[in-house]
């Protein structure tokens, strides 16, 4: 039987390529890469979402899967159902985007891609890299919070891609409305995480209880007020897998944020960018006065 156009693959690169490098520069993450996107109804995060895919990684992605109660009914998406539409010569046979979450249909699009992958390596051409993003999907515990274990030990897909799916060329996104109804096995495999002004102190808790170990409990706390507070609708970017921890914390995607450091040299402080987006001055968010002691 021959195969449909619509299954046909693009690659990239060659076979000795490890990464697709994302032309926009920092902080940006080469693919295959992971993102959390944390923030309260109304906060942009589907605008950023949609400027991932239609914009910064547009032409990156083989195909890309959404996974979103909002995805047909919503205006905001309109844009990205087109593309979705495009990027598929057969919308029907071959759907991209969904308005439930079937775990039997993530399963099936993430067996897929490793034998996509396989079958790439047995040919030595470069594998092509997909996206699966979920959207809002809080209330289902049966995806995002369904244990630590994987689909096998009959917990959620959703954490088995978490853990495996950078070896399948996979990168995924989840939007939530909180940080800590995301299971702790998938917070702890993401790579970014895009933390919008939260409601509750509990959900800034959690932020800076999972980084504490890179600043201190105040210092993030500085991080994260300084990010949300710059401009309505501003966020903090975490780069979780940054070699530096200077290249961790970002103004949105515009400037990186340091905490005032003494034993930095003032050349690290200048704000990171490139001709092709705008730059801002980077916030330095003020260290506290050390307690005296007696």
């Amino acid at each position: 039987m021959a195969k449909s156009s619509s299954h046909k693959i693009h690659v990239y690169g060659s076979a000795t390529d490890t990464a697709v490098k994302c032309p926009f520069g920092q902080p940006f993450p080469d693919l295959p890469s992971s993102w959390i996107l944390s923030g309260p109804t109304c906060s942009g995060k589907s605008q950023i979402l949609m400027n991932l895919i239609l914009r910064y990684y547009k032409g990156l992605f083989a195909r890309v899967f959404v996974f979103s109660p909002s995805i047909k009914i919503d205006p905001t998406y309109g844009p990205l159902r087109k593309f979705l539409d495009q990027m598929t010569s057969d919308p029907q046979r071959e759907p991209l985007y969904f308005d439930d979450l079937d775990q039997t249909q993530l399963g099936k699009i993430i067996d897929e891609q490793q034998a996509i992958c396989e079958s790439c390596k047995k040919r030595g051409i470069k594998e092509p890299e997909i996206l699966i993003v979920v959207d809002d999907m809080a209330d289902r515990p049966d995806v995002l919070n369904r244990r630590q274990s994987g689909r096998n030990q009959g917990g959620s897909w959703m954490t088995s891609l978490a853990v495996r799916g950078r070896h399948l060329h996979i990168s995924w996104c989840v939007s939530t409305q909180c940080l800590n109804m995301v299971a702790l096995c998938i917070r702890k495999n993401v790579r970014n995480i895009l933390v919008w002004r939260a409601r509750s102190t509990r959900e800034i808790d959690c932020i800076c209880e999972e980084l504490a170990a890179v600043y201190g409990k105040d210092t993030l706390l500085q991080l994260y007020q300084t990010a949300v507070n710059n401009e309505p609708y501003s966020w903090l970017t975490v780069k979780l897998d940054a070699q530096d921890r200077r290249d961790m914390f970002w103004l949105r995607f515009q400037a990186r944020l340091i905490p005032e450091d003494p034993s930095l040299e003032e050349s690290d402080v200048e704000p990171m960018g490139n001709s092709s987006r705008e730059t801002q001055p980077v916030r330095k968010p003020r260290r506290r006065p050390a307690t005296e002691t007696c």
